[in-house]
């Protein structure tokens, strides 16, 4: 009957798509609802475009000994960019997605590779992380962050997984690692507490000058701008997905070329309202 044809269409579907992953270079545990699980799917790696700049840019500045990545979901950015880097640092409080992340590092066969499963902040806390149960890109420090509910165009109640976690010392935490921190690469993609890491961290970062990235939405996290203004002997960039306003122009472009990154010398007295 039907559920006969709907299970031979969904088998069919099924195998067309593990064809189209055995053609990427990489090797991932998702579940597939979430985003970032979708975009892996479709292209091999989230942010393709992403982690060819922070590759490009490393390596032009010999900066490749260390690569840190605070907010590491499930290893989509440190298996891309581990191919550049003499060893990777994670940083993951997700009960769940931390096995995830560790699976995926083990998959790609990156060796180099130190994994903890607690977030990084201001100061040793527990704390709550509330997850939207369909993305898992988005979940947040319930009472650290700085980003509200309404900027996802969710509510509160829509982040209805809730984890206990542990977040430590940023300051601490990556002192273990003082001794590349001058040929490293940081990453902070932490939903509303970049501004309280990069606070912990200003002593390192003036010390030894690692390359910096970190997502900023000004309108919700204007502490930030005070930071990075203390930050001396530093250029700010942006990198952000070029797209044409036009819809079919745009969903053309993306499926013929894939997503375009653009880096942007960055004005800090007109600044955008996200900055990935």
């Amino acid at each position: 009957g039907m559920s006969a044809i709907r299970r031979m269409f969904h088998i069919a579907l099924l195998k067309y798509s593990a064809r189209r992953k055995r053609r990427h270079s990489y090797r991932f545990f998702t579940d597939g609802i979430g985003y970032i699980d979708q975009q892996i799917a479709a292209d091999g790696l989230f942010e393709q475009g992403l982690i060819d700049h922070i590759c490009d840019i490393a390596v032009a500045h010999g900066m490749t000994d260390l690569y840190v990545d605070i907010g590491a979901n499930i290893g989509n950015h440190v298996v891309g960019v581990s191919k550049v880097f003499d060893r990777v640092v994670a940083f993951e409080p997700h009960p769940v997605l931390f096995h995830v992340l560790q699976a995926n590092i083990l998959a790609n066969g990156i060796g180099c590779a130190d994994v903890y499963n607690y977030g990084l902040g201001l100061k040793d806390e527990n704390s709550i992380l509330v997850e939207n149960p369909d993305n898992h890109g988005l979940s947040k420090v319930e009472d650290l962050t700085t980003m509200s509910s309404s900027y996802f165009n969710l509510s509160q109640e829509a982040f209805s997984n809730r984890h206990q976690v542990s977040i430590k010392s940023a300051s601490i935490s990556l002192s273990e690692y003082a001794d590349t921190l001058s040929k490293a690469f940081i990453k902070i993609d932490v939903e509303g507490m970049e501004g309280q890491i990069i606070e912990a961290l200003m002593p390192l970062l003036r010390e030894h000058s690692p390359l910096l990235a970190f997502e900023w939405v000004p309108e919700e996290q204007p502490e930030l701008k005070r930071w990075i203004s203390e930050l001396d002997g530093y250029d700010f960039y942006s990198v952000s997905i070029w797209q044409s306003s036009n819809f079919l122009a745009r969903h053309f472009g993306n499926f013929f070329r894939g997503r375009r990154y653009e880096m942007r010398e960055l004005d800090l007295s007109n600044l955008p309202s996200l900055i990935p």
